[in-house]
């Protein structure tokens, strides 16, 4: 019988021989079942032991089935597939299961529930397991989220019965000890699977406990089942190494991770017996997390360098957002006063309000730096001058796509360069950047103020690099789709920290803990991240980014959730650091952001910010990344030095920011976006790569980023049911007590309640087919060739036109919109 279920067995540790003899054969007796798949997910990371495995499978699949199938074994009977473990790698199989899960959900339609089975590599199952489970599945009154199994725990000199019981499988029991869910006992519907969440993969033990539990709370929302299977049918073989005296190291961290996220939800009486059990059974010793010492952190000056005139370009359609960076300016100016009059701010107006703008602009106008707005009058009038208009030709000045808008900014910022006496550096930021800071000292969210003007001054002077650029403090620069998991998961357990029932251990000190750790590893915050996964599952607790430097409440937490609605990110922001802030040699890069400090100011006109369209004829606009584009081409083909370096203004997304278009077309543009520099970075490095291998590479990364947004979705929609049902509890519990609590309560949940109808409703899964419509109609292949025909044919003609500074300088001269206000650019300020 067909059943729709996929094995997964991760195997490590050279364990093959294990895997060959033990575990794999085990899943073949498999009687009256033929799963789907059985993925063996290599862990190993080692060439030489893949192979083995890709062998040993075979030869065991032949040798298990040859009397059954003389002629020969079909392709579909107990189909093996051996991948390798693309994400966590060698944490008690965490990362490796979750690759198998993936795997999985991406051959699932969605039209029937699929459950996932998973064996350790060194257990086994007897011949009815699958059969029995599968069973089980399909009797109850409930829709069943998994089926558990009793099992016979085999040691070198004996074997012990180990039977699960329906009562013990409470959230309580797993916040206890284990009752009897394993690893190799777990048989679960594949979408529970990823609504809980899949594995923690930042924990290196108890991580079957720690899936229980969220399992747990999806049956108790959901009205799902977990079926107790009392009859023996697999088992678990230990030598007991997982049972000494002293703790080992991943049991501790193991130990340490759950108790950091479930302390706070357990009873005392709970808290005590999980103690009691884990220092009986593992010689745990439990140590809250200790507040930081206090520590007299220097951050490096730059007050005494010499001005340099530069040149700050922005591109805006927000007058909100200049208004505050003009007032961050003038404040920053203020502190470094050796750069008053040395400073040239310009905003190149996109969209409707430019009215508004200039009105902005012109109320905040000072001595201490030189204003200009280049407003859509302007724009139109600099077309003939403009080198690529043909390029943006289809667009609206009033619409500009930000590939447009940057380039026509940097053509403006480098026209000014040209005249006697002009900005020696230019300085393009996005216009919702603050000059400021957000860094973590004693244990809170500070807001710093730096040397930044006097820092960009002597990078300007010492680096050898052609353009300079930098990471962003506190709100990451993503779409806020890209975060919205990880944001709602610190949102629910530090609400479980703030009205937990075990207030002893729920303490602010373990909110600096986890961000001060977290903080310094790439993409903590991204959910989309290819290069991490071990984040999304660890909760990153709350602390107060809106004001900085303020004791953390429940009041502020409930307040920030109203955030959400705007797609701000609440939690996990980017920290600067000291270490950071005082070095001068930058690392090689081309993730340009939203901060570039040119110094070869050549490349401003140079090298035109292109991005794919999303239809040949333009219809579709531009796709993201422009940035990114422009700085491989500059690195891979050009031959020119990017750099990163630390100048960390902050992105304050909480003040700034407003909802955005979430409709199939803007996530297909973004995903394009996402996928296209990689492969156009993979073009520039090998332009002689098969045009059909191009085109698997890109359409790998469009299917990992769909799957990805999926399974983030399943999570996100489980984890806003959590947090409404904890705050209907939290408000009974204040309401009588505490009015002004129970209002704010109140007030969160009509937040989440919006968040999950804008947000968090079918309307994702109901636009993934549109989504991939989109991009199939995009042809990566002929956009790649486009845009690398369009650096190399016409960069080298720019070149030549820099040449002519003089004939373009004239030009500037005989076009009377171009003559600026103040007369001479000698930063006197007059």
């Amino acid at each position: 019988m067909n059943i729709p279920v996929v094995v997964i067995i991760a195997t490590s540790k050279r364990r093959t021989r294990l895997l060959l003899e033990r575990a794999l054969p085990s899943v073949f007796r498999q009687q009256a079942v033929n799963p789907e798949c059985i993925y063996i997910v290599d862990d190993n990371n080692c060439e030489r032991e893949y192979e083995a495995i890709v062998r040993g499978a075979e030869k065991v699949r032949e040798v298990c089935f040859a009397e059954m199938f003389p002629q020969g074994i079909p392709d579909d009977w107990f189909r093996v597939r051996v991948i390798r473990n693309h994400r966590t790698q060698g944490h008690s199989g965490s990362g490796a299961w979750n690759t198998g899960a993936e795997a999985a959900f991406r051959a699932h339609n969605g039209s029937s529930a699929k459950y996932l089975a998973i064996l350790d590599d060194d257990d086994e199952w007897y011949p009815s397991y699958l059969s029995a489970c599968y069973r089980l599945s399909q009797q109850g009154k409930k829709p069943a989220a998994a089926v558990v199994t009793s099992f016979h725990r085999k040691t070198v000199d004996k074997a012990e019965l180990a039977r699960v019981s329906a009562d013990d499988l409470t959230i309580d029991s797993f916040l206890i000890g284990n009752p009897g869910w394993q690893g190799s006992n777990t048989f679960i519907d594949i979408t529970v699977f990823w609504q809980a969440g899949g594995f923690d993969e930042s924990m290196r033990s108890t991580l079957d406990r720690d899936l229980a539990v969220r399992v747990l709370e999806c049956c108790e929302l959901r009205d799902l089942a977990v079926v107790v299977n009392q009859q023996p049918l697999w088992c678990h073989h230990t030598d007991g190494r997982d049972r000494v005296t002293l703790c080992s190291a991943s049991k501790r961290q193991g130990l340490d991770q759950f108790y950091r996220k479930y302390s706070a939800r357990m009873s005392s009486q709970v808290f005590e017996q999980s103690l009691e059990r884990a220092s009986r059974l593992f010689g745990y010793l439990y140590e809250p997390v200790s507040r930081e010492p206090c520590m007299d952190i220097q951050w490096r000056s730059f007050r005494n360098e010499a001005p340099v005139r530069l040149l700050i370009g922005v591109t805006s359609s927000c007058a909100r957002n200049v208004r505050e960076q003009m007032l961050s300016l003038t404040a920053q100016i203020n502190a470094e006063p050796q750069f008053s009059g040395y400073c040239h701010y310009v905003v190149l107006t996109n969209g409707v309000n430019e009215d508004e703008i200039q009105q902005a602009v012109s109320e905040l106008t000072c001595d201490l730096f030189c204003t200009r707005v280049i407003t859509l009058q302007e724009q139109g009038h600099s077309r003939f001058r403009f080198p690529y208009r043909d390029i943006y030709a289809s667009e609206e000045l009033h619409k500009k796509s930000i590939a447009h808008s940057r380039t026509l900014l940097q053509f403006f910022c480098w026209e000014m360069t040209q005249r006697e006496d002009g900005p020696e550096y230019v300085l393009i930021l996005d216009d919702d950047l603050l000059f400021e800071t957000l860094a973590l000292q004693d244990g809170q969210l500070i807001t710093q103020k730096l040397d930044f003007l006097g820092k960009i001054a002597k990078l300007g002077r010492e680096s050898t690099a052609d353009m300079l650029v930098s990471a962003y403090s506190d709100a990451p620069a993503l779409p806020f789709y890209s975060s919205i998991r990880t944001q709602l998961l610190d949102t629910y357990y530090s609400l479980h920290e703030f009205l937990g029932c075990n207030a002893a251990v729920s303490t602010g000190n373990s909110h600096c803990y986890q961000l001060s750790v977290l903080s310094t590893r790439d993409d903590y915050y991204y959910d989309l991240s290819s290069s991490r996964s071990d984040h999304l599952e660890s909760p990153v607790l709350w602390q107060n980014a809106n004001t900085p430097g303020h004791a953390v409440s429940l009041g502020d937490l409930l307040a920030d959730i109203a955030h959400l609605n705007n797609e701000a990110n609440i939690t996990r922001p980017l920290l600067a650091t000291h270490q950071q802030w005082a070095e001068l040699n930058g690392q090689p890069s081309f993730r340009r952001g939203g901060i570039a400090l040119y110094r070869n100011l050549g490349l401003l006109v140079e090298v035109p910010n292109l991005a794919p369209l999303m239809s040949i004829t333009g219809s579709g606009g531009h796709s993201r990344r422009s940035d990114f584009i422009s700085a491989i081409y500059m690195t891979e083909i050009a031959g020119k030095s990017v750099e990163l370096v630390s100048l960390p203004l902050r992105h304050h997304r909480r003040q700034q920011n407003k909802p955005c278009d979430l409709s199939a077309m803007k996530l297909a543009n973004d995903i394009i976006g996402l996928c296209f520099y990689r492969v156009f970075r993979e073009f520039c490095r090998n332009p002689d790569i098969a045009e059909d291998g191009l085109r698997a590479s890109f359409s790998g990364l469009v299917e990992q980023y769909l799957v990805s947004m999926r399974v983030n979705n399943l999570r996100a929609e489980q984890l806003v049911m959590l947090i409404e049902d904890l705050l209907v509890c939290a408000h009974l519990s204040h309401e009588g007590s505490d009015p002004v609590v129970a209002g704010q309560i109140r007030r969160a949940r009509l937040d989440m309640a919006q968040f999950r109808s804008e947000h968090l409703t079918e309307k994702f899964s109901s636009q993934v087919g549109e989504i991939r419509k989109f991009i199939e109609s995009f042809d990566v292949f002929e956009q790649v060739v486009r845009i690398y025909g369009v650096f190399n044919h016409q960069s080298p003609q720019m070149w030549r036109l820099c040449n002519q500074a003089g004939a373009l300088s004239q030009l500037c001269v005989n076009d009377d919109l171009m003559r600026l206000q103040d007369k001479s650019f000698t930063g006197t300020g007059t």
